[in-house]
């Protein structure tokens, strides 16, 4: 489960993705689609990239997920996950299609002064504006990429 910081809110993580496609009755064959395009694509990519976080903690920490929210008016912000890796914070995107705002994101970084983002997607691994974009299949190489950046 991801949280705010007040604990207000919360994203309820699945413990896999096949049980995410059945509680929202998509058909099995989905993941064998060469273009998955449909309305839940997101929340997919989503619970996946939630699993990988969840994935790549350090074992001697309890596995913990974040997520940061804005509900100012008129000014309402949403970041999907928010990690700390070795005293640094860094907030994640998850895009699942080729969007490329990431209005939230650069919102917190400028409000929290972090010093990297990242986007987790389909686009090539690329370091550029203070934002790591890492393709889907990398997720699991964060750790040593973040350490790279900010050494």
């Amino acid at each position: 489960m991801a949280r705010d910081k007040s604990e207000k809110h919360f994203k309820v993580l699945f413990l896999d993705v096949g049980l995410v496609v059945r509680a929202q009755q998509l058909p099995r064959d989905i993941f064998f689609q060469k273009e998955i395009t449909f309305q839940n694509k997101g929340a997919l990519v989503e619970q996946f990239v939630g699993q990988e976080l969840l994935a790549i903690q350090e074992n001697n920490e309890p596995a913990k997920l974040n997520f940061w929210q804005r509900d100012k008016r008129g000014s309402q912000a949403e970041v999907d996950y928010v990690i700390a890796m070795k005293g640094d914070i860094f907030p994640i995107e998850v895009k699942s299609g080729h969007s490329h705002w990431l209005k939230s994101l650069k919102i917190l970084m400028g409000e929290r002064k972090l010093s990297v983002g990242v986007r987790v997607s389909e686009q090539p691994l690329n370091f550029s504006d203070s934002i790591l974009s890492v393709p889907l299949y990398m997720i699991h190489e964060l750790p040593r990429l973040l350490t790279s950046i900010k050494a």
